[in-house]
């Protein structure tokens, strides 16, 4: 079964470290709002989508599950691998070595 868009916002909220709060407040969202497209009760508008998609780090094609969406993913990442490379901690490395590796 294709994983639905609450199943990859966890999971994003889970690589970011962000719990419901935090997104909610990063988004300026309501936690009611974040609750309901966590548990699949209620789907984002598109200017939504588009707010969770850059705050988590993806693409708006990722979220929905749009197919060739995860080397989407990938590019982002590298991308931002690409502008922090001088500032990454140690540890930061290593979550990132993390991340890539698990699938």
């Amino acid at each position: 079964m294709e994983e639905m868009l609450n199943d990859r916002l966890k999971s994003l909220m889970r690589e970011k470290g962000l719990n419901q709060k935090q997104l909610a407040q990063k988004t300026n969202l309501t936690e009611a709002a974040v609750s309901k497209y966590l548990s699949g009760g209620r789907r984002p508008q598109l200017a939504v989508l588009v707010t969770l998609a850059a705050t988590l780090g993806t693409s708006t094609d990722y979220l929905v599950g749009v197919k060739g969406a995860e080397a989407d993913r990938y590019k982002i990442l590298e991308n931002a691998i690409r502008q922090n490379k001088g500032s990454l901690t140690a540890e930061e490395k290593m979550r990132l070595i993390l991340l890539i590796t698990q699938n």
